[in-house]
């Protein structure tokens, strides 16, 4: 069967080597498999993360399919030498309904998208996130969850194909222009370590896009006021800095590959200003009030994000503005930081997704693409 460009782009994507540094990009497509393995030498798990390529048109058949796994830089070694078991703990797929095309066209009012979802295990349950030209969207499902939101969740039944219907007005758009509409699925979006047994997300909340071009035929009218979002970020700041020699070693410390910083693109997340915390899956926020958050990205020059923040999985946003940009340049490093009122939250998870607009300029730059910085469960005491 012959591949469109955009699904070429997607299969070149999908056979790079994704995990270069620890806390890097991760381009991804319709569908993925998780796999845990167990090492008889010692007592801990590891999780491996299989991600491949489906492209849901028509009837939903798989036009390609492409697999790899990131391995954890922990384990690389020992892999080699010890014997180990791999299980299988989930799949998850989604896309539109009987479409062929990846265009779709607002004609006024709400626009509705018929969409599907299949999974198993962890990926039988997936909430959606969506972003008109990197800015998120809050939508509706039609006869279910009637509020606007940033996420819903969608709840389906082991390896049967759930339909449902996504209603929004667009946040922006004029009649003659072309967006792009992103949907992307996280994986069992309601889990939470629970400081016991589980201290991190492992495969929950893994991030799948799907990406269509909108074409408007009519303004976009005016939008239902939605809640979903919080006013959460205070002192915020955003300037570029020169990439220094101690950033470049911390950053060849940590990684799995080469460190490229002009065809990839880079990013961590520090708290409370100690750089020992860009790794953490956790995060204890007892006597705070205000969490300090240093966001940082570098790589592929001219490259445009947005970056969109979420606490829970709706919106945390600024005074004046949703969602930060992000332009590129060489030699330079992107970093924001910010106060994150917790005085309210108890417990929450806490990440990051980027949005590139500008990516179709650089259809043979290597690993750009959307990406979901790694949950961080902020919790109060010992749970």
């Amino acid at each position: 069967m012959e591949l469109s460009m955009a699904q070429k782009l997607c299969i070149h994507i999908q056979n790079c080597n994704l995990y270069y540094i620890k806390k890097s990009r991760q381009n991804f497509c319709g569908l993925f498999e998780m796999r845990r393995k167990y090492m008889k030498l010692k007592k801990i798990w590891i999780v491996n993360l299989l991600i491949g390529v489906l492209w849901l048109t028509g009837c939903g058949g798989t036009v390609s399919t492409k697999q790899f796994e990131a391995k954890n830089t922990e384990t690389v070694k020992q892999e080699t030498k010890k014997e180990k078991v791999t299980e299988t703990i989930g799949e998850f797929a989604h896309g539109i309904v009987s479409r062929k095309e990846h265009v779709l066209y607002y004609k006024g009012g709400e626009m509705k998208i018929p969409y599907k979802m299949k999974g198993s295990g962890i990926g039988k349950n997936a909430g959606f996130l969506l972003f008109l030209d990197g800015e998120a969207q809050p939508y509706r499902i039609v006869g279910e969850e009637e509020e606007y939101k940033y996420m819903h969740v969608i709840s389906g039944k082991e390896k049967q194909e759930k339909n449902f219907t996504i209603s929004f007005t667009p946040i922006k758009g004029k009649k003659g222009e072309k967006s792009k509409i992103k949907i992307v699925g996280l994986v069992n979006p309601t889990f939470m370590p629970d400081m016991k047994e589980t201290f991190s997300y492992g495969n929950n909340h893994q991030a799948t896009e799907n990406s269509y071009d909108l074409v408007f035929k009519k303004d976009a009218e005016k939008m239902v006021a939605t809640k979903s979002s919080k006013k959460l970020i205070q002192n915020s700041s955003q300037q570029e800095m020169d990439i220094d020699k101690k950033l470049e070693a911390r950053l060849k410390k940590f990684q799995l590959g080469d460190l490229d910083l002009e065809n990839r693109v880079t990013t961590y997340i520090e708290y409370q200003n100690n750089p020992e915390t860009f790794e953490n899956a956790t995060f204890n926020i007892e006597g705070l009030d205000k969490l300090h958050v240093t966001y940082v990205m570098m790589g592929h020059p001219n490259l445009t994000y947005k970056v969109n923040f979420y606490l829970d999985h709706q919106l945390v946003t600024m005074k004046n503005s949703k969602c930060y940009i992000v332009k590129l340049k060489k030699g330079k490093q992107t970093k924001i930081e910010f106060d994150l009122d917790v005085s309210k939250l108890k417990k929450g998870s806490f990440y990051a997704i980027e949005i590139p607009v500008n990516e179709a300029d650089y259809p043979d730059a290597e690993q750009i693409g959307t990406n979901k910085e790694d949950t961080v469960y902020l919790y109060r005491g010992d749970k």
